[in-house]
């Protein structure tokens, strides 16, 4: 059964597997009908998923398109995170240009809110501007936008106490338990990964079963755990595109969490390439 966390010090309490939906809009793990998307949607609200993370440039807008079918009907029931500043025409994050975006999204998502905001990828110039700060204020003000964030380092996220999702968990792939049916690069945003990134990253997979193994758990689900392990993950996005999925990485929430002495050993193995 998922488990639910906070989101920060927001009032969000979301899954803690959480749904990206670039999968069923990009083409990269598979060609997916309107009809096929909205059904795995549909599977994956019933598994106890609430948390769907998309962006305009997901499909050029087709992953806004297929949550807005999926859940217009019980839209205050699930917790939707979109994102502003780029899309397929290019980067834009000026004041006017966040809230074209915005306004863009709500209407593919049939919605008059998105419940989080992100910025998508900003420099640091963006961050500074001031601008772009009392425009996300007060699209908030405006109903459009329950909460707003920008992605942030694990230390931060302790002293200010927010919360973070956190994507491609299973290093494009290689992580995952049928990572050999795995076509790579996965990850949308990800750099191309070449032969011999793959090779060393299959090595260093195998080298992991100590991980996992006796407790039950498959590899890709001591992945999602580990991650989870960390106080200020509210929720943890793998790249769903199999039915399968939603029972395997549904059921991490069973599972004890690892201890400080295994993160301890994780922590070292990983300063030592887990022995590649």
């Amino acid at each position: 059964m998922v488990n639910y966390r906070p989101m920060g010090k927001s009032e969000l309490e979301v899954s803690e597997v959480g749904f990206g939906v670039w999968t069923l809009a990009s083409g990269r793990w598979g060609e997916f009908s309107d009809d096929q998307a909205v059904d795995l949607l549909h599977k994956a609200y019933d598994a106890g998923i609430n948390y769907f993370d998309v962006a305009p440039t997901d499909g050029a807008g087709r992953g806004e398109r297929l949550l807005g079918r999926a859940f217009q009907d019980k839209r205050e029931l699930v917790i939707i995170s979109s994102k502003v500043g780029r899309a397929d025409g290019g980067v834009d994050f000026s004041p006017a240009g966040i809230r074209k975006s915005l306004d863009a999204s709500l209407d593919r998502l049939a919605s008059s809110y998105v419940d989080v905001l992100q910025l998508h990828y900003p420099d640091a110039a963006t961050v500074a501007n001031a601008g772009v700060w009392q425009t996300l204020e007060a699209l908030k003000s405006e109903g459009k936008a329950r909460y707003v964030g920008i992605r942030k380092f694990f230390p931060v996220a302790l002293e200010i106490n927010q919360g973070m999702a956190i994507r491609a968990p299973h290093a494009g792939g290689v992580l995952e338990s049928s990572a050999d049916a795995v076509h790579f690069p996965a990850d949308g945003d990800l750099q191309v990964k070449d032969a011999a990134w793959i090779e060393r990253a299959r090595k260093q997979a195998a080298n992991l079963s100590w991980i996992y193994e006796g407790k039950g758990m498959s590899l890709s689900q001591a992945a999602l755990k580990f991650i989870l392990s960390e106080e200020t993950v509210a929720s943890v996005i793998p790249n769903i595109y199999r039915e399968e999925h939603l029972a395997e990485y549904g059921a991490v929430s069973d599972f004890e969490s690892f201890s400080q002495v295994e993160l301890g050993e994780i922590a070292e193995q990983f300063r030592k390439g887990f022995g590649v």
